[in-house]
């Protein structure tokens, strides 16, 4: 099978990531043909994937409509897992076999548009939501957002102490991992909260993200603000960390809590909702905590404070990413499946 990819952009988080991660997986550990287009400033390269670049939007859509068609002309299927519109854009040059990505949102102007560009197949990372799209008529498959084994998996003692050097830790503070947007949903508040109750204490808040609350991180004493992070780049973060935080109002998945738990970090989130939170909750794999300062305080000087505790939830976590198949290697074989299913319902 020859497949094609279409992303803009394979950097940042989210689905370009988890892209980004299935097009190498594909190539590392199968002999399907792959051929990716991307956009001008993209780095990616891999030996066994044919590559193609578009100039930079809007004007480059329009050039590289020709470089488009040439990539696709031979293609079994083409797997677009980004947006509508990059999808709007692929489906007016390539008329075969179309599978979406999860970056699509199931509303009413995305669904009529999905339906008029002809998708063969959706892939979505949340239960519930594929379950919508087969409620409104589309083929869809439930897969999970995986993590790069190679990439996120637990350091030797010597490598964790590398990154605390870098990082200017001190050799007797405990470290507290928080990645993700800087908003009131994603907890960033609590996060700036709970690090003024540490100040006195030898802890480092290592903060990892963007948005409107960045602000409330930079300058601050025991805080090391490092903005945004690439996911490629967040290995060591979760290496270095004693405890990560994710004090969310809802997650429906959470990779941040599966990329910590494969590195071997405990997790604390306050969220009871969400597939993957539920699955790992009947495994014991993280620790809850009430929604508010006290409740993560609570919960981290536990953890931090019972060695014994501290191990056997970090040992319960990365079981669970190994018994539940969130591997990118454990679901290659889910993708094929759903790229002849496109090329079946064509």
């Amino acid at each position: 099978m020859k497949i094609g990819f279409f992303a803009y952009s394979l950097s940042g988080t989210g689905p370009r990531t988890r892209a980004r991660t299935l097009i190498e997986a594909l190539a590392n550990r199968t002999d399907h043909d792959l051929v990716v287009v991307t956009g001008p400033s993209e780095d990616y390269d891999h030996p066994r994937v044919e590559r193609h670049r578009i100039n930079a939007v809007p004007i480059g859509l329009l050039t590289g409509a020709p470089t488009v068609r040439r990539a696709f002309t031979d293609v079994d299927v083409v797997h677009v897992p980004v947006n509508i519109y990059q999808i709007a854009y692929v489906r007016a040059i390539y008329h075969g076999p179309l599978v979406s990505g999860a970056g699509v949102q199931h509303t009413f102007p995305y669904r009529t548009l999905a339906k008029y560009l002809g998708i063969d197949q959706v892939i979505e990372t949340h239960e519930y939501v594929a379950y919508l799209w087969e409620r409104s008529g589309f083929k869809s498959d439930y897969i999970y957002p995986a993590v790069n084994a190679e990439n996120f998996y637990e350091y030797e003692t010597d490598e964790r102490e590398a990154v605390r050097d870098r990082l200017g830790i001190p050799s007797e503070n405990d470290v507290v991992l928080f990645v993700g947007s800087l908003t009131e949903f994603k907890g960033a508040h609590l996060i700036s909260r709970l690090a003024r109750r540490l100040e006195n204490d030898d802890v480092t808040v290592i903060v990892a993200g963007e948005g409107s609350l960045r602000e409330r991180f930079e300058g601050r004493p025991n805080i090391i603000y490092e903005g945004f992070v690439d996911n490629e780049n967040l290995p060591p973060l979760y290496n270095v960390a004693d405890v990560t935080l994710v004090p969310s109002k809802s997650e429906s998945f959470s990779i941040v809590s599966v990329e910590s738990a494969a590195c071997g970090t405990p997790v604390i989130t306050t969220t009871q909702e969400g597939t993957m939170i539920r699955l790992f909750r009947e495994r014991q794999a993280y620790r809850w905590a009430e929604r508010s300062v006290d409740g993560l305080l609570n919960a981290v000087c536990d953890l931090l404070n019972n060695p014994d505790e501290h191990r056997t939830q970090a040992e319960r976590g990365h079981e669970a990413v190994e018994e539940m198949g969130l591997t990118i290697a454990d679901t290659v074989d889910q993708h094929l499946k759903a790229y002849r299913a496109a090329i079946e319902n064509h």
